[in-house]
């Protein structure tokens, strides 16, 4: 990042003036849980929504549909030994594991420990009730396959002042780059494509559902969102009151022609289904991508095709897919792609500043991937920098993309990297992640331990803060976008990042 670019950086924090989230933990707690969403056999109305939304004023009457779809079934459970959950907590933090049924969760943590594709194959068909015997072409080796040693990466320092001077210096280092990314790089490069669409749109006589394209385009940034800013990003609310904001700005923006009851009404049911199919099984921040994208794509419909179009999102067929993916399907996709940055990382060259491994994030981190879940990751430099990045992210792709096997399951690599730092990642996750590392001694003092719980927790409820936080982040967002039309119009375009 050039010194133009820090210096954006800074100047952006010092405008948001938003706290670090270690800071924030100890001003901000939550406070207590949300009202839960009406029963869907009784059928009662929405929950009250506490006060302090600077931008979300409802402008009519207080919304009365609930999630009335039945809830996804899990598969029945199937008793496994204390063994095997002891196991799986070794990759999944304790809060996760009621999420998973426990065939699901023995054959990710058989594929992801071992490297098997013997031992997954069989926990699989087991748990299935299906005794298929392997083809010779498919039986694995005794043993995972031996990966090219690499140079031994270098102990995580003791805890004391100096480390924690070097910690405090990465986190607001990775802090700022990832504040300005989310509120300036990403809407500047984003919202020419939206723009051109809308404008396509426009001129085949097909009039878009939102009159107010760059305000609703700036809001999306912050729809559902609790405000305080963390290092991963802006935290999500509880799915409830993201469903109900998110059924507000429907009614809010989506006002032009042919926009009606019926529309709405799918969009409603569209809410529920996205609701239903995320509840106990997905990240909170996975609900409010659907819906958030699902509007977005919306927003540049005639009003005559939305209750089309959104009555066609989130089927039933899709949860089943899922179902039938986490169970057959997604612990061998973890094992090769575990597999892939294990070779990867053994042929960095050695360097103080080379790769020795990375956090996987995400739905395949928490056993809740579906078949076009991505691989969302962040690199573990030796010393912190991003020198090796780039090199890095392209033999990584190249291993990945070989083939079609895996085009459904893109990989995003994150341009800043950690340094091996134990509590450092700790001040950030508070979500299940995964080390992959060719260094055990570096996968056992960074991985999170059974009962071990993150410094912090997200803020996943309104509060005044959080409201004044995004009305900044909302101004700064809508302020790219006009410095993108600027620079398409009077200048040179901005690279891509």
């Amino acid at each position: 990042m050039g010194p133009r670019t820090r210096r954006s950086s800074w100047a952006l924090a010092a405008l948001l003036c938003l706290p670090p989230s270690a800071r924030a933990a100890s001003i901000l707690r939550v406070a207590g849980s949300a009202p839960p969403l009406s029963s869907p056999v009784s059928g009662a109305g929405s929950p009250t929504l506490p006060a302090g939304n600077l931008l979300l004023t409802p402008s009519g009457a207080a919304l009365t549909s609930s999630l009335s779809a039945p809830a996804l079934a899990a598969p029945a459970p199937k008793v496994l030994p204390e063994a095997a959950y002891q196991e799986l907590t070794l990759q999944l933090s304790p809060e996760n594991l009621p999420k998973l049924a426990p065939e699901q969760a023995k054959g990710l943590s058989d594929a992801y420990f071992t490297g098997q594709k013997a031992a997954l194959s069989e926990a699989t068909e087991a748990t299935a009730g299906v005794q298929t015997p392997l083809a010779a072409s498919e039986t694995a080796p005794a043993s995972p396959p031996s990966i090219p040693p690499s140079p031994p990466s270098p102990k995580p320092a003791k805890t004391g002042i100096l480390q924690k001077a070097r910690d405090g210096y990465h986190f607001s280092r990775l802090w700022l780059q990832n504040l300005y990314w989310y509120t300036v790089i990403h809407p500047r490069n984003m919202w020419p494509l939206y723009d051109d669409k809308r404008n396509k749109a426009v001129a085949e006589g097909r009039e878009p559902a939102v009159t107010s394209p760059r305000r609703f385009f700036a809001f999306m940034r912050v729809m559902g969102q609790s405000g305080p800013f963390y290092v991963l990003g802006f935290a999500s609310l509880q799915e409830e009151l993201v469903v109900e904001e998110a059924r507000r700005t429907f009614r809010r923006y989506f006002n032009g022609p042919g926009v009606d009851a019926e529309a709405q009404a799918a969009f409603d049911r569209f809410t529920t289904r996205a609701f239903h199919y995320n509840r106990g099984r997905r990240a909170h921040s996975n609900m409010r991508k659907h819906i958030r994208d699902g509007m977005i794509n919306g927003s540049l419909k005639p009003g005559a095709e939305l209750a089309a179009f959104y009555d066609g999102l989130l089927k039933d067929d899709v949860s089943q897919e899922t179902a039938d993916y986490q169970k057959e399907k997604a612990a061998a996709v973890l094992a090769d792609f575990r597999q892939a940055v294990l070779q990867t990382t053994a042929e960095e060259p050695p360097g103080a500043d080379r790769v020795l491994g990375l956090i996987l994030l995400g739905s395949f981190a928490s056993g809740s991937a579906n078949p076009r879940s991505d691989f969302d990751v962040q690199l573990i430099t030796a010393d912190g920098g991003d020198r090796r990045v780039a090199a890095f992210r392209a033999r990584l792709m190249e291993k990945w993309t070989q083939g079609e096997r895996h085009a459904r399951n893109p990989l995003s690599v994150n341009d800043f990297p950690y340094p091996p730092s134990r509590p450092l990642i700790d001040r950030i996750h508070d979500t299940p992640y995964l080390i992959v590392s060719p260094d055990p001694a570096l996968v056992a003092a960074l991985q999170r331990q059974p009962g071990e719980k993150a410094s912090f927790q997200m803020v996943r409820v309104r509060t005044l803060r959080g409201a004044f936080d995004r009305g900044l982040q909302f101004a700064v967002v809508y302020s790219a976008t006009l410095a993108a039309e600027f620079t398409r119009r009077f200048g040179r375009p901005a690279p891509p990042h």
